[in-house]
């Protein structure tokens, strides 16, 4: 009989923890990518991308400096305000230097932001994915700035 019983709980225990692990969720998510361009050399200097946490209601920023992007070491930064968002980034990226900005739809993505991290985002980029993108942008230009707040407030607000 105790025999029994002792199944029974590890019966149980298998189906809670299973019942957990069918919990993650997935669902399409806005991304906002950044690639800041060295003027000199003409290579990618720093690379960032922003999510929303939509249960922590904070951004996510999981960004890479120079090297290789796929296995170099990556930076977090989280913020729940826009205002602070843009000034971490002012204080990244170098004005004189072009960048490229675009917004991706990922599909499927986990919704638990804080178990992204820069290699899983990098290679999940597509131009399939892609719904706008610019290259060239100065961030001396204050339209920049709007054009970059606009989507931050997308990755916010929209929802699928």
């Amino acid at each position: 009989m105790a025999q029994s019983q002792s199944k029974m709980i590890q019966e149980e225990y298998y189906e809670e923890e299973y019942y957990e692990e069918e919990q993650t969720t997935f669902q399409d998510k806005l991304v906002l990518y950044i690639e800041e361009v060295d003027s000199d050399a003409k290579t990618s200097d720093m690379r960032c991308f922003i999510v929303f946490d939509e249960y922590e209601k904070e951004y996510l920023i999981n960004g890479m400096r120079r090297g290789d992007f796929v296995v170099g070491c990556e930076h977090r930064f989280y913020c729940k305000k826009i205002k602070n968002l843009l000034n971490y980034f002012k204080s990244m990226f170098d004005p004189k230097n072009e960048v490229k900005i675009i917004l991706y739809n990922y599909s499927n993505i986990n919704n638990d932001v804080n178990q992204l991290n820069f290699r899983d985002l990098y290679l999940l980029t597509n131009r399939k994915k892609e719904i706008v993108g610019y290259d060239g942008v100065k961030l001396i230009d204050h339209s920049t700035w709007k054009y970059i707040k606009m989507h931050l407030k997308n990755l916010k607000y929209v929802r699928y």
